[in-house]
């Protein structure tokens, strides 16, 4: 049967023999527990075209699951973000903040009820379900079990897509400041948190302390089970700054895999 003849799911998808090669060998690295972010990325960036069908195909929960994988294809697509359902999420969260700071709220943010993270895990699940869907083009016969164990790993590759989306941008409501990805250490496990600069909160600040308070507020965008096994990052203890000077910008990791076969984290740069 001929390439063009390939039919994924029940729309016609065209099937790429040179990407199928190319997911066929990441998720061999994958079950091999021998990869890191190139062969993550290489899988978001094979996929991307994939997801954003099923994901438009599916409106039931495990869509939403696919949706989120779309999104954070797009990221590692597109580091500077204007449109899609994460941009318009932060948004809606800078400008449900702002709100509640000006009423006069400053209880931790989680007490607020306005933070809904994505769950890491679950992403990954839904990537490993489009890459089978995709093998599924080629080969009607393998099952679901080709992935599924695949599956132990999901907390690593949950870190490694999240150390993927850093330094990602996201222009805020009007464009009236802008928010930021980065990798932060939260009772022990790795999240991917965002930081607004230069937002309605910041200006708040900035009015009531003559022009040199800064608020950094930051919340949680992806949440993972990835033990923080490493310590190279200041442990998260609030999502709320109020500063005498702006703070430096968050330090950037990278997930490496060690000698011990483990996957690691460090620090590459910092402010």
């Amino acid at each position: 049967m001929a390439a063009k003849d390939k039919i994924i799911g029940r729309k016609e998808h065209v099937g790429s023999r040179k990407i199928r090669a190319s997911i066929e060998r990441c998720l061999a690295e994958l079950s091999e527990g021998q990869f890191g972010e190139r062969t993550v990325k290489e899988l978001l960036i094979d996929l991307r075209e994939l997801g954003r069908k099923v994901a438009g195909e599916r409106a039931t929960a495990p869509g939403r699951a696919v949706a989120d994988f779309v999104e954070v294809c797009d990221f590692v697509a597109h580091g500077n973000r204007d449109r899609g359902h994460t941009a318009r999420f932060i948004r809606d969260q800078a400008e449900s903040l702002a709100d509640a700071i000006a009423r006069g709220q400053h209880e931790p943010l989680s007490e607020w009820g306005v933070v809904d993270p994505v769950g890491g895990e679950q992403v990954v699940g839904a990537m490993l379900g489009v890459a089978w869907m995709y093998l599924r083009g080629f080969d009607p016969t393998p099952s679901q079990d080709t992935v599924n164990p695949l599956l132990e790993w999901q907390h690593e590759i949950a870190l490694c897509m999240i150390s993927l989306l850093q330094d990602s941008f996201i222009e805020l409501e009007s464009k009236k400041g802008i928010a930021s990805l980065h990798v932060v250490s939260h009772e022990g496990f790795y999240r991917l948190y965002c930081r607004l600069y230069g937002s309605k909160i910041n200006a708040e600040a900035q009015a009531r302390t003559g022009g040199s308070g800064q608020v950094i507020v930051e919340f949680p965008v992806i949440i993972t089970g990835a033990p923080d096994i490493d310590g190279v990052l200041p442990p998260t203890t609030s999502e709320w700054h109020e500063l005498p000077a702006a703070p430096p910008d968050p330090p950037i990791i990278e997930a490496y895999r060690a000698n011990d076969g483990r996957l690691h984290v460090r620090i590459i740069e910092t402010a």
